[in-house]
């Protein structure tokens, strides 16, 4: 080529460049294409191989950003191999080409090649010094370990990214880190990390961009997610109207937009509201279809939801139009996407009773997840327990419709398949929430496998099919704290050197303390950040050594995973003479009543719906705690009839005295004692009506199999002398002095919230332990109380592990809020390391957490859920005469998330707790009844909780005030 004319190319190459990179930089994604295209031809030709490998680069990108991934996916490839072979050396193109290729494979679901691409990035931007790069690269490990369950992985990358962000001058790169790491901890539930995350993000964007800007919508989506995860859905409306508005304002649409529509028409399916979904989802896909037509993705995502919209609204013409749409959409290689499509046409053939099609849809699905497995793009586990549960469906559909029990036995024998599923998944899993998520995932297969026997059962009346209800039954309740506490007993049988269980020890005991100064913290940015990177490596070197345990020490991993759960023989023969055994199991749409007698057992099912459970919160809600007493005669009644009337005879007939229950989910918040056994007017007094309390004396476990655990490791022990510990608080010193304390103190309830709400000194506490203590002394028995300041936490935790006492009684604020998961007790604080300020008052303690007034933030006070893990407690009894401390999210297939599960892993045989609010001085005074019957009458600690009740029933007292008082164990 002559001089004139190499030079009159590469200028009109460059100008093409320049106008190609001005509107990449603005963001202009519809025309910079062309541009690039034609510049890199004319690259190509004059042999300027970094300029033409720019364009390519530029081009791959316009490429992903059209879905066109394949082909970005080729580009990106050939331009790679173009850069080794004609750039030398460590080059940022080359960086930045690894980088796509980790993209297109990050979004093909092949994230362990995705992995090598951003490692292969990182190698080269750290040689080359590309902070922003760097940054990035670390963002994109962190994502692929995120893909496969791997979130705490994740965060190691992201925190090794932190120290880099602070040499960045645009923090771009910051705020996606920041994104990255809200959406991790939004998937690790916790949901407190994620929102400072997030809402460090938004600060960011704000002071750097304005407060304008387009990200700024991403967090509040995220943050509305956040709402919507825990239930609160008008919050999550609030959330995602704002993103909409913001959008809208700009005439941005965009597909933050379309998924904002897509969640909002996600949010009125939850509040019942089917026109405005369907609304909703119908601008969601206008908006995606005018910017990405071609986003198979996110489309065949929102038809699936869609579709079943219409399906459960029996629209099914609709519903298959959708489908189609999904599956005329979809590339052929879309093998997840696929999956859902076919599982879709399988629901709508379902409802159709176009069995044998349901069946054909199965097994193309099936086909599809085999496919996803074999070449190892992604392990779905969802997709897989899917599958089996419209599998089940359908064999019970072909059931009813041809009355062959054949159609059951092929079902159950889908029963192991799915246990091998569930315990492989779980065997993979080691953080406690995703430990949450599989059960909850398991949950759903449970409860069809129950219908299925019962059905089974109705046929043959085969006491076998009654034994696995129950084994599927425990299966389903309390898995994750009962490996937690086999993994423990697992350890301590195999012969693990000392040291390792030394260091084990210590790194559960830093990890609880990171835990802490995470919840209670209120550091700048960079201590927090050290409190949460710390925790995060923590976790890391923990599961490394578990790890290495298991390989090291074969017998621990057979012995941890060698799962037993009680059988109902098992069970039958542990059952007392006139005692009677009531297991619960919720299905969808039954409730499960097994009534088990030492020499009998008996089976009721009854229709169960959502309108029952609002029954439940109403009932308490209402009838309890709002003290209408005509709401609660008719609907405590009303629950007898549900929950004891199917088994009554059983119980007359027998003789029974006791009652041992097992409540599943919702009922695990409900007080059977309250129930009554009659009819009752509402003029009745409180006195006279007729309790089922004054039937039988009540005690409750989780599950068989854990009350077994909890018997084996008493008996392995030897007797505790009867020793008494007792801590008071009270709350009356200077620094914990509030302008409420002489107002209300009668009423005065034992809870504190997080920021101080209700907070009172707590008078009659003191005589509370003082009098239970008199009491032991009078029998000769040792008694120790703690009150005022030193009741504090250190103190409290020294004692209890120094002098183990059969009998532990707390009589102390709970800290209680389920919102953020966070549950304690609030000890008085450690004199030596807390300084609150003498002044405070209950005004400026409510707008300030207990966290901002410390001075140290290694303490202030709060006795946290996941600390009891750390304790050591050989107690038969704790008594917590707090607030709620029964209380805490109820976990599909796990149960209630209360401090009750830590003082069970601890070791503590019975607790007494409660499940409402308790109030001071009727509290001291029942207490004063338990232990006089405890130390006077009986050896009985269910005994002890009736009599205690039923004296505050003779003295007229509503259920408000002693019914919440609940035991736990035998």
């Amino acid at each position: 080529m002559k001089g004139d004319t190499l030079t009159q190319t590469i200028n009109r190459a460059d100008a093409l460049f320049a106008e190609g990179e001005q509107l990449f930089q603005q963001n202009n994604t519809s025309d910079f294409y062309a541009l690039f295209e034609k510049a890199s031809q004319l690259y190509l030709k004059v042999e300027n191989w970094e300029r033409y490998l720019w364009c390519q680069y530029r081009i791959s990108i316009w490429l992903s950003v059209r879905n066109r991934i394949q082909e970005a996916n080729q580009i990106g490839e050939k331009g790679l191999k173009l850069c080794y072979q004609k750039l030398s050396g460590p080059h940022e193109l080359k960086a930045e080409f690894h980088y796509r290729l980790f993209y297109c494979n990050f979004y093909q679901h092949s994230y362990v090649k995705a992995e090598e691409q951003a490692q292969q990035t990182l190698e080269i931007a750290q040689e080359l010094q590309l902070t922003a790069l760097i940054v990035k690269a670390y963002n994109a490990i962190a994502s692929t370990y995120v893909q496969r369950s791997k979130h705490i992985m994740g965060l190691v990358f992201l925190f090794k990214a932190l120290p880099y962000t602070k040499f960045l001058s645009h923090k771009i790169e910051n705020i996606h880190l920041y994104q990255t790491m809200g959406h991790i901890y939004f998937h690790l539930k916790q949901f407190y990390l994620a929102r400072v995350y997030l809402e460090r993000g938004i600060s960011m964007c704000e002071k750097q961009f304005g407060s304008d800007y387009l990200l700024i919508a991403n967090f509040v989506m995220m943050l509305g997610g956040i709402e919507v995860e825990e239930g609160d859905y008008d919050e999550g409306l609030k959330a995602f109207t704002k993103v909409i508005d913001f959008k809208q304002k700009y005439n941005i649409e965009d597909g933050e937009l379309s998924t904002a529509f897509s969640v909002m028409g996600e949010i009125h399916i939850h509040k019942g509201n089917w026109q405005k979904a369907r609304q909703y989802f119908e601008r969601a896909i206008r908006i995606q279809k005018s910017i990405n037509e071609n986003n198979y993705n996110w489309f065949v995502k929102l038809y699936y939801r869609y579709a079943r919209l219409h399906i459960e609204n029996e629209r099914l013409d609709e519903g298959k139009l959708l489908a189609k749409k999904a599956k005329d959409i979809l590339p052929n290689n879309a093998d997840i996407e696929l999956a859902y499509v076919y599982l879709l046409e399988a629901d709508i053939a379902l409802l159709e009773n176009e069995l044998m099609l349901v069946v054909e849809y199965l097994d193309e699905a099936n086909k599809c997840v085999k496919e996803i497995i074999s070449i190892q793009k992604v392990e779905n586990l969802s997709i897989q327990f899917d599958l089996y549960k419209r599998q089940l469906e359908v064999l019970r559909r072909l059931f009813t419709k041809y009355h062959s029990k054949d159609y059951l036995i092929s079902a159950i024998q889908l029963f192991p398949k799915v246990y091998t599923l569930i315990e492989n998944t779980r065997s993979t899993v080691h953080e406690t929430l995703d430990q949450l998520n599989v059960n909850q995932t398991a949950a759903n297969f449970y409860q069809n496998a129950t219908d299925i026997l019962y059905e089974l059962y109705l046929i043959e009346n085969n006491p076998s099919y009654l034994e696995e209800i129950f084994v599927i039954s425990e299966k389903n309740k309390v898995h994750s704290l009962l490996s937690t506490i086999q993994n423990t007993e697992a350890l301590q049988m195999t012969a693990i050197p000392e040291k390792e269980l030394q260091q084990l020890q210590q790194l559960q005991s830093a990890i609880s303390e990171y835990q802490t100064l995470l919840q209670q913290s209120q550091a700048e940015e960079i201590v927090f950040d050290q409190y949460a990177e710390e925790l995060v490596n923590l976790q890391v070197e923990y599961h490394q050594l578990m790890a290495s345990i298991e390989q090291n020490h074969p017998e621990y991993l057979h012995l941890k995973h060698q799962t037993h759960e009680t059988t109902l023989k098992e069970l039958q023969s542990q059952v007392a003479a006139q005692t009677a055994a009531i297991v619960y199991t919720l299905t969808q749409k039954n409730l499960y009543i097994l009534c088990v007698l030492s020499e009998e057992v008996f089976l009721q099912q009854i229709r169960w719906t959502e309108e029952d459970i609002l029954l439940i919160d109403s009932f308490i809600d209402e009838g309890i705690l709002g003290m209408n007493r005509k709401e609660y005669v008719q609907k405590s009644h009303q629950l007898y009839q549900y929950l004891i009337a199917p088994v009554e005879k059983y119980l007359e007939k027998n003789a029974i005295q006791s009652l041992l229950i097992f409540p599943d989910n919702q009922l695990l918040e409900l007080p059977f004692e309250v129930l009554l056994t009659q009819k009752t007017s509402f003029r009745t007094a409180y006195g006279d009506i007729p309790y089922l309390l004054k039937q039988y004396d009540i005690r409750y476990h989780y599950s068989a199999t854990l009350r077994a655990y909890q018997q084996s490791r008493k008996t392995q022990r030897k007797e505790l002398p009867p020793r008494f510990l007792g801590f008071a608080p009270v709350y009356d010193d200077a620094h914990f002095s509030t302008q409420e304390t002489d107002a209300l103190p009668v009423e005065a309830t034992r809870d504190v919230s997080i920021r101080g709400r209700n907070y009172k000194a707590l008078l009659y506490s003191e005589k509370e332990v003082s009098d239970i203590q008199a009491s032991f002394q009078k029998k000769g028995w040792e008694a120790q109380t703690y009150l005022r300041a030193k009741a504090n936490l250190p103190d409290f935790k020294k004692q209890v592990a120094e002098m183990p006492a059969k009998f532990i009684h707390i009589a102390a604020h709970g800290v209680s809020n389920q919102k953020k998961n966070v549950l304690g007790i609030l000890f008085s604080p450690d004199k030596n390391s807390l300084q609150i300020a003498a002044s405070a008052t209950t005004s400026n303690i409510e707008s300030t957490s207990i966290r901002q007034q410390t001075a140290i933030p290694s303490s202030n006070g709060i006795l946290y859920a996941h600390e009891l893990y750390q304790l050591k407690l050989k107690s038969d009894l704790v008594f917590l005469s707090c607030c709620e401390s029964g209380v805490g999210k109820i976990a599909a297939g796990e149960g209630i998330l209360s401090l009750n599960r830590g003082l069970l892993y601890a070791g503590v045989s019975n607790i007494v707790f409660t499940l409402f609010k308790i109030y001071d001085q009727t509290t001291a005074i029942f207490a004063h009844h338990f232990y006089d019957y405890l130390l006077n009458k009986e050896d009985n600690y269910s005994k002890a909780l009736q009599y205690a009740k039923l004296q505050l029933i003779a003295e007229g007292l509503p259920p408000r005030y002693w019914g919440g008082f609940l035991l736990l164990g035998d």
